[in-house]
């Protein structure tokens, strides 16, 4: 579900920090390759000094689950630099053309997901590292700051969305056993983490829709 939640891309104003004029303004995937390597855009309305600013990065799911692993996790990594490798069009522009604001980095970061059967913890543990060039001069202290607020609001906002996971929309694409970056994960999950796969709702039949399995339930 935690998986779902972050990769669904144009679902994060579901969630997301937003307040008024502030918070997310649009989110949505620019390109990638194969289902573990993706480059994301969003935009930002923050409060002063940082004001309006747009990000583009690279998302890269590095898998871990092996038995062998230790401990057993997934990595997501994330860094604005790595960008361009996934979508080489990406050198040919400073900015999305539809952005005339600051083009904010985040740079060597990443978050991990450890299950609790691994973590010895009663939900799956979730850890971030956050790197942010805001593209401005601040002091540090007042970057730290704000990212240390910023990443607290969105695991906050994060952890409160899982149930956004099983509606309707999110399992329209969850359980198709056509979409691959589900199909793999499942079968990553049915190869070394088995108990975690008996949570996921079940792929459903090809051909049927989430909403006809529902319709059809007594």
């Amino acid at each position: 579900d935690l998986l779902s939640i972050f990769y669904e891309v144009d679902f994060w104003h579901r969630w997301a920090p937003s307040f008024g004029h502030l918070g997310l303004q649009s989110a949505g995937l620019l390109g990638q390759k194969g289902p573990l390597r993706l480059v994301y855009w969003l935009e930002a309305s923050l409060p002063w000094p940082f004001q309006h600013r747009a990000c583009r990065f690279a998302v890269e799911a590095v898998d871990c689950m092996s038995a062998g692993e230790q401990p057993q996790q997934i990595v997501i990594l994330l860094d604005s630099q790595e960008a361009p490798s996934i979508c080489p069009e990406l050198l040919e522009a400073e900015r999305t053309p539809e952005w005339q604001g600051v083009l904010a980095e985040v740079l060597d970061s990443g978050f991990i997901l450890t299950p609790p059967e691994v973590g010895g913890t009663s939900g799956t543990k979730v850890q971030v590292l956050l790197n942010l060039d805001p593209k401005m001069i601040v002091p540090d202290w007042l970057v730290k700051y704000s990212a240390m607020n910023l990443c607290l609001l969105i695991f906050l906002q994060y952890r409160a969305a899982v149930q956004l996971a099983r509606t309707q929309e999110f399992l329209e694409r969850s359980c198709n056993p056509k979409h691959p970056f589900y199909s793999h994960i499942r079968k990553r999950m049915a190869d070394s983490l088995p108990s975690q796969l008996e949570q996921a709702p079940a792929v459903r039949p090809e051909g049927s829709s989430s909403q006809q399995r529902s319709s059809s339930s007594p």
